[in-house]
């Protein structure tokens, strides 16, 4: 992943400033500093005003992507306290996110096959649903596979219950 740094309008920035260039709304970003997930606290004008360093712009930004991800805030802030240690932790910062990125590819990977069968009812749909009386359209279908039992009974063999 890349991230390009930001042009920033000065040497420190507002929280509204902050807000406009990573997306995030003013008190997400109180947000992230009351659960420790910023390099660096940020300085207070003289009237009491946050003023953030604008290398906070880019970090923030690599933080949205670890949580938009599924990275759960404690391990975020597991990855903001390494960093924040050193260059000594970088083998424990690369085996966390690691294991990140093996829990994406696994969760990719299931969405991918659940795309395949929404792609495989939606063609079925497309083609033949306006003929087909609609109580049976899953019969002809893909079968779906449960994970966890690699039960490849089709879907409507399950029993829905409410």
């Amino acid at each position: 992943m890349t991230i390009t740094p930001f042009a920033h309008p000065g040497p420190s920035l507002t929280i509204g400033e902050l807000a406009h260039l990573t997306g995030m709304t003013p008190s997400t970003l109180r947000f992230y500093e009351q659960q420790g997930l910023l390099l660096n606290s940020p300085a207070r004008d003289s009237a009491g005003r946050r003023r953030f360093e604008p290398s906070e712009a880019d970090w923030l930004l690599a933080c949205r992507k670890l949580r938009s991800s599924g990275m759960p805030i404690p391990r975020i802030r597991e990855y903001v306290e390494l960093t924040k240690a050193g260059h000594h932790t970088h083998e424990q910062r690369l085996d966390l996110l690691r294991r990140h990125q093996q829990e994406v590819e696994k969760r990719v990977a299931e969405l991918q096959d659940a795309l395949t069968t929404i792609e495989a009812k939606v063609d079925f749909y497309a083609e033949y649903g306006a003929a087909t009386a609609s109580d049976d359209l899953w019969l002809d279908v893909p079968t779906c596979t449960l994970s966890t039992t690699n039960d490849t009974r089709p879907a409507n063999h399950y029993p829905v219950t409410t």
